[in-house]
């Protein structure tokens, strides 16, 4: 079972990294990026609100945007730096995913035979 955990973790090293990445810029993104409030002052998204958003937008299709309205600004930086990423992740993983599969379905082939 060691075995096991340890190949999995060696094999997801490089994604976990890439993840983790991604949502420390995009947090810092976010919490650089001024925003206004409902009053219309210059609001800046504190640690808290920006990983509760960075986490559930890449999770899901999002809630809304919180507190406040996002500024132009907030909203460019999620989809130019943010969303684009993860794509190419998830894009990616699929991919490795696939050839490993077909991979092992190959070399059970040839063992078979």
């Amino acid at each position: 079972m060691e075995n096991i955990v340890f190949l999995i973790f060696r094999r997801m090293r490089v994604p976990l990294l890439s993840l983790v990445s991604v949502y420390a810029l995009a947090v810092l993104g976010l919490t650089l990026i001024p925003g206004r409030d409902a009053a219309g002052n210059v609001w800046h998204m504190d640690l808290f609100h920006a990983l509760y958003f960075v986490s559930f937008m890449s999770t899901t299709i999002g809630f809304g945007e919180i507190p406040y309205e996002f500024s132009d600004a907030q909203r460019l930086w999620v989809l130019s730096a943010m969303e684009p990423i993860m794509g190419s992740f998830s894009a990616s993983n699929i991919l490795t995913t696939m050839k490993s599969v077909a991979t092992d379905a190959a070399g059970s082939r040839k063992t078979s035979v």
